[in-house]
């Protein structure tokens, strides 16, 4: 069961390195550097502005840690077949899922290890404390993320619904007892708290485990959680696992009811009712813009309001850009011909739309929280930067798809 873990992880990494390559490309390492500059130097900012202790903060460092346990599921790398040819091995199984425990941790432990990182300014200020707490909360998170997943692992096994129920009820008690005490008391008590809940979980989850498997709930377990990282991977290439739902929405029907139904309009026709009535990409769309108006609440600097307006009209953008061969297998565009020129100025028309819609929700945004000539000169730049990645960005992107993509 070693070898075959193994050969089931390599085989995992290797399929996802196929698209990690399209989601960590340039454009999305320079959109994480420019948001992790602004935001770094923005929570700089407000942390010098706090006087310690900051009681308020505390509270925050618990929603925090809180949510940061929600993150990071099971990952029994399973597939359907094997209901059928493992079954033999199940007693075996056991080693196959303790491994599998054991690769679900890195990803986690590597997060928690950045966030908890990245909270401690703002538990230094609140508390008085120094730096010196770090390793302790670390491993109190580290503890409790790891008795987490051992209440996940307890799913795959023919419990009863009500005891399952009962173990994640009783975890998410623990826990968040146990980050109050870590938070408000002392650090240690918390690390006490969370290596007991290590121990009792592990003991009562795993060692004295005796039900046999529950392969059905195992497999929708790893299909589900393999279908939340290729949602994520689908919003920067085309994921075939992932199948979009469309949705009549009869209230949009006045707005595309204007699209004329002539040859010219083939693909306008297509983009349009594909944008509005998929959720793939005006769910994106509707996410992209809500963050950013939300963030325009809390952040006073023009400039800092002003890249990461540029920054989410980027992004929104180029997500778009994977719809222009969406329907590049369409046979009757090849039977009643439509010239790859139409294509192009129907794809440019409706990212016009798009684009242009958001900046109005941005510039309405931007009104009502910065001041008028500031808000002018943001607005305006906007604008500058939308006629440059229609008219120059999104041609040449367009002829590298193609040579690409022939």
């Amino acid at each position: 069961m070693h070898a075959f873990f193994s050969q089931r992880v390599k085989k995992h990494q290797q399929q996802m390195q196929r698209y990690l390559k399209y989601v960590f490309n340039d454009h999305f390492a320079l959109l994480m550097t420019l948001l992790l500059g602004a935001g770094g130097l923005y929570y700089s900012n407000f942390l010098k502005t706090l006087t310690p202790p900051f009681s308020i903060g505390r509270f925050v460092v618990v929603l925090i840690f809180v949510l940061v346990l929600t993150f990071g599921r099971y990952a029994s790398l399973t597939k359907p077949a094997d209901q059928l040819f493992l079954l033999p091995k199940e007693i075996q199984m056991r080693t196959y899922l303790q491994k599998a425990l054991r690769y679900s941790c890195i990803v986690p432990f590597a997060g928690l290890f950045l966030i908890v990182g990245a909270v401690m300014p703002l538990y230094a200020v609140s508390t008085a404390k120094g730096f010196s707490q770090f390793f302790i909360l670390l491993l109190m998170m580290w503890s409790l993320k790891w008795s987490h997943l051992l209440v996940q692992q307890a799913r795959v096994f023919l419990i009863l619904n009500k005891t399952k129920q009962l173990l994640t009820l009783s975890f998410w008690l623990y826990a968040f007892v146990t980050i109050v005490l870590g938070i408000f008391v002392t650090p240690l008590i918390g690390l006490v708290l969370g290596v007991l809940a290590a121990v009792g979980y592990y003991i009562v989850t795993w060692k004295k485990q005796t039900a046999s498997l529950d392969w059905e709930v195992m497999i929708d377990m790893e299909q589900d959680r393999l279908y939340r990282v290729y949602q994520f991977i689908n919003l920067f290439t085309d994921v075939p696992a992932v199948k979009a739902v469309v949705r009549r929405r009869k209230y949009a029907d006045v707005l595309l009811a204007r699209i004329k139904k002539i040859q010219s309009n083939t693909y306008l026709y297509l983009y349009s009712r594909q944008f509005v009535r998929g959720t793939e990409y005006s769910g994106l769309f509707i996410r992209l813009v809500a963050i950013y108006c939300v963030m325009l609440y809390f952040i006073e600097e023009y400039w800092i309001v002003l890249i990461l307006g540029v920054l989410f009209l980027y992004l929104i953008g180029f997500q778009m850009i994977p719809m222009y061969h969406r329907f590049r297998y369409m046979l009757l565009s090849e039977l009643y011909p439509v010239s790859e020129g139409m294509q192009k100025r129907s794809f440019r028309t409706i990212l016009t739309v798009i684009l242009m819609s958001a900046t109005l929700v941005f510039a309405i945004g931007v009104l009502l929280m910065q001041p008028l000539t500031q808000a002018g000169i943001i607005i305006f730049i906007f604008l500058a930067f939308d006629l440059f990645f229609l008219y120059v960005y999104v041609p040449q992107r367009l002829k590298k798809m193609a040579k690409m993509n022939p």
